[in-house]
């Protein structure tokens, strides 16, 4: 359930993508630790796939990255195991999803997924990203328009339908840090700073000029670890 990869750095970092994206989206993505990307086959399997790792790891703490939808299925996990967490990203984080916008993305799938798809990929990029948006369109795009199933499209918007970023919840992490695009058409920057006036021991990083997926900027580890 987590796709290894190997940057050499024996400093593990989990990470879970962001609803309609994989692990490809992370391909580009250096940084100071090994990737252990989430591909369970629904997000109820994350708290699991990561308490075996870490048992795996003889109980050592784990950092952990949870993107978009991911940033709900960590603070799950962080929830009920806030010891064994080192260093908590929360990446185009929101507290949750309305039902109404839900429904409308559920309408939009049934009514013709490749044009839903694309409209919500070109709005997870702001005006300014063109050539990061060329570049997901000339390398992700079409193989996720194929490969991305409407069953688990539809499955995993029924999942944010249930789920919050509660803070309390999250409160005994000891580094919590959220990373947010100042532009993020998906998840608005107030509602993360929101999340992150909630808990003090938390930081709130943004990039200007940056939409729903600030971790394709070639400055995003280094912004992040000098905050």
């Amino acid at each position: 359930m987590l796709r290894f990869i190997d940057h050499h750095q024996d400093r593990p970092l989990v990470i879970v993508p962001g609803w309609a994206f994989d692990h490809r989206i992370f391909a580009a993505l250096g940084g100071p630790y090994d990737y252990h990307i989430f591909e369970g086959p629904s997000m109820a399997h994350l708290t699991g796939a990561a308490e075996q790792f870490v048992a795996e790891r003889g109980g050592r703490k784990v950092s952990l990255l949870g993107w978009s939808k991911g940033a709900f299925a960590v603070c799950e996990f962080a929830g009920r195991h806030p010891e064994l967490v080192d260093e908590l990203f929360l990446v185009g984080a929101r507290p949750s999803y309305g039902a109404e916008e839900l429904e409308q993305m559920q309408e939009n799938l049934r009514k013709n997924k490749t044009a839903c798809l694309k409209g919500f990929y070109r709005r997870c990029f702001a005006r300014e990203e063109t050539q990061r948006y060329r570049w997901f369109k000339d390398t992700l795009q079409e193989s996720y328009l194929e490969t991305t199933s409407t069953e688990r499209l539809t499955h995993d918007l029924d999942w944010l339908g249930q789920v919050t970023i509660e803070p309390e919840a999250i409160r005994p992490v000891e580094k919590i840090k959220f990373v947010h695009g100042a532009a993020d058409a998906i998840a608005p920057l107030e509602q993360a700073r929101a999340l992150a006036e909630a808990l003090p021991q938390s930081q709130l990083i943004t990039f200007e000029r940056t939409g729903h997926i600030p971790f394709l900027r070639d400055d995003f580890w280094r912004r992040v670890h000098e905050s």
